[in-house]
């Protein structure tokens, strides 16, 4: 058994520890055996203070306790004897706590943790820890950054071990203040700056604030806003929506040769009236003023002659013509000329002297017999000689007329059935019916319309197969809106396109339609009346045709054509049912058509069936090719108009039901198909409800001739 080394210097940590019981023994020349047999019987445990606190350590280290603790021995073989732990030194300044272990001494490490990881802690050797920044590091009261990082609270300062290690450095450009009540933030001097957000959501409905916990919130208001038909006056919001005032805008000129109206888009509109149209321009001492380029002119002044040579007349622009009464004319004591003889052809005259009568004659001059039923009459030997019975004709041959000498031109009805004569010389076998004059039209082949040759005929014609330009044409007017919605741009509308899968189930839409403009079941001729290249408008007549000789190939030679008889009207009798009065041809590029116009049709039903349809707000497009003042070609065509659903479910119900029959669907499933097939999304009635489906058609046309009317 060793003896304690009394002389023994201690560590520096425990420099300071009172090791009485050591001192005490080495003092009294106490040696090992008397230790050892003190310790019979019970273990003595010598402990370290839990905690060291040295200046600048953060060192952890267990308590030290030198008080005895007397316990029972366990029991133990009497012939055993257990060493005690003695304290010892393992030459180590970084441990603490040293113990004989095994006949090891063996000391506890310091714990030299600070808890940033921006530190690399060790011991320092002499009972203290060290504490060193690691590279790319800021450490700034407390606060451990790596380099470019900011502190959380501070966005506009940063780590910048260039500059600083133990400071934060001001940074410049964009920064998030964490306000969402201000936006375009930037850092000055280190403080993160922003301007206040403006919270508008382009509704004039809302009125918007910013909430630093949301943003922005918009709440409705009450104000007045504009609902975008420039025809409504006094919009007002209502729970955040725009809603159309009461009134509607005043869009009367003042000018008696304008018709006046209002566009909801335009605002109000003035139309000349036709040159010749009588007009009142205001002054109630002009007549017979007419209508001239929009101008109401070509007034005379009126006669405000009474015939009363007892009275001053005149004109008041306000109030029309005036008289007054000659009070001082001695022949105009009664108010009236006394030498009036009632003959309307003398001129009866009073002397102003003596009020004596003389009456000329006015042989010669018209004058009125007092017969409604004749023309004015002429004086002849002081007696008004009547004109000509009065024309009460009508000019309906289904009318009998005649004059009433109380009421003038009367006429009533012919009986129904009887024969008429009707101004339409393609009429035949009319007659009278509820006085108007009926019969059978016939073709136009007796009354062909002249055709402006060379016309174009439709050489390929399909539906586009989307809503992207090139497959169809802007049909609601909105260029902010196109269709279908999941595959379209720049305004195009073709919501038939989203249709042709369906379609395509039963038929192949394209597939047919092109064998049938390849096989000349569908004919479509553009004749273009009198066409201008320079931009100017003339008129564009669309008809459809057969062909006249059935081999003739469009594609390679000018072929000759029929034009059907459907695609005239009636009145005036064979004029193009479809025209396009504002076609234009600039840089090459045909356009024509837009809202009110119409276009006809026909499209492939299903095997042999054909719907004859017309598509609504009908827009052009093209480019032309010129030669000698004429358009011999159209490339790249578009087509673009409206189909109303309820039109393809007339024709539907119209087809006979032999067409159903060796289908595998009856008329009624195709009918309950059609909402999902003609998904509607253009307004073409202006009651603010989608009726029809925009569709898209390509077409190329090559020059072709028409050589008449089909019989």
């Amino acid at each position: 058994m060793r003896r304690a080394q009394c002389g023994h210097p201690q560590k520096v940590l425990f420099r300071w520890i009172p090791v009485v019981l050591l001192v005490t023994a080495c003092a009294t020349g106490v040696d090992d055996q008397a230790l050892e047999g003190d310790a019979v019987g019970r273990d003595v445990t010598v402990g370290l203070p839990d905690t060291v606190d040295e200046p600048g350590s953060d060192i952890s280290k267990p308590d030290v306790d030198f008080r005895e603790e007397v316990v029972d021995r366990p029991d133990v073989d009497e012939g055993e004897v257990k060493p005690p732990s003695l304290a010892c030194d393992d030459g180590d300044p970084c441990t603490y706590g040293d113990r004989m272990v095994d006949g090891v001494c063996v000391g506890t490490p310091y714990t030299c943790d600070d808890g940033k990881d921006c530190t690399a802690n060790v011991c320092d050797g002499l009972g203290g820890c060290k504490y060193n920044l690691k590279d790319g590091y800021c450490l700034v009261r407390g606060v451990c950054a790596e380099d470019g990082e900011s502190p959380a609270w501070a966005p506009c300062l940063v780590c910048d071990v260039s500059a600083a290690t133990d400071e934060w450095t001001e940074r410049d450009g964009e920064c998030d203040d964490g306000d969402p009540c201000t936006a375009n933030n930037l850092c000055e001097a280190g403080v993160c700056v922003g301007e206040p957000v403006v919270c508008d959501d382009g509704n004039p409905c809302t009125t918007g604030w910013c909430d630093p916990a949301e943003g922005c919130v918009f709440t409705p208001n009450a104000l007045s806003c504009d609902d975008g038909d420039a025809c409504t006056v006094g919009d007002y919001c209502h729970d955040g929506e725009c809603r159309s005032g009461a009134a509607r805008l005043d869009c009367d000129d003042g000018n008696p040769c304008t018709s006046n109206d209002c566009d909801p888009a335009m605002g109000c509109l003035a139309t000349d009236l036709p040159d010749g149209d009588e007009c009142d321009d205001g002054d109630a001492c002009t007549v017979g003023a007419f209508c001239l380029d929009g101008i109401c002119q070509g007034a005379l002044t009126k006669n405000c002659d009474d015939g009363n040579s007892c009275t001053f007349n005149w004109c008041d622009p306000i109030s029309g013509c005036q008289a007054e009464l000659d009070v001082d004319n001695p022949c105009c004591t009664s108010g009236t000329n006394p030498c009036d003889d009632g003959n309307p052809c003398t001129l009866n005259e009073c002397n102003l002297e003596d009020g004596s009568c003389e009456d000329i004659p006015l042989d010669g001059e018209p004058c009125d017999d007092g017969n409604i039923c004749t023309a004015t009459g002429i004086c002849d030997d002081d007696v008004c000689v009547p004109g000509p019975e009065v024309d009460c004709d009508d000019g309906n041959p289904c009318t009998f007329n005649w004059c009433d000498p109380d009421r003038g031109c009367r006429s009533e009805p012919l009986d129904p059935g009887s024969p008429c004569e009707h101004p339409d010389e393609c009429v035949v076998d009319a007659a009278c019916v509820d006085g108007a004059c009926v019969g059978e039209r016939l073709s136009c082949v007796e009354c062909p319309p002249p055709f402006y040759n060379p016309l174009n005929i439709a050489t390929s014609l399909a539906i586009g197969t989307d809503g992207h330009p090139g497959s169809g044409l802007d049909v609601d007017g909105d260029p902010d809106t196109c269709a279908p919605a999941a595959n379209c741009s720049a305004g195009v509308d073709n919501q038939f396109a989203q249709s042709l899968g369906i379609l395509n189930s039963f038929i192949d839409v394209n597939q047919t339609l092109s064998e049938a403009v390849a096989d000349g079941d569908v004919n479509i001729l553009f004749e273009h009346r009198a066409p201008v290249f320079d931009g100017g408008a003339y008129e564009l007549a669309v008809v459809i045709g057969e062909r006249a000789q059935p081999a003739c190939d469009p594609l390679v030679e000018l072929c000759p054509y029929l034009v059907l008889d459907g695609s005239f009207v009636d009145d005036p009798p064979c004029e193009a049912l479809i025209r396009f009065g504002d076609t234009r041809i600039e840089d090459g590029v045909l356009t024509a058509g837009g809202p009110g116009s119409r276009f006809g049709i026909s499209l492939p039903f299903m095997e042999g069936v054909m719907l004859e349809l017309t598509l609504y707000n009908a827009r052009l497009e093209a480019q032309v090719t010129e030669e000698d003042g004429a358009v011999v070609a159209m490339a790249q065509g578009l087509i673009g108009g409206a189909i109303r659903r309820q039109d393809v479910v007339d024709l539907v119900n119209a087809l006979p039901d032999e067409v159903f029959e060796d289908l595998p669907v009856t008329r009624e499933l195709i009918v309950g198909l059609l909402p999902s097939v003609f998904v509607t999304d253009i307004d073409t009635t202006g009651d603010g409800d989608p009726d029809a489906t925009s569709i898209g058609l390509e077409f190329e046309a090559r020059a072709a001739q028409v050589t008449g009317v089909a019989p």
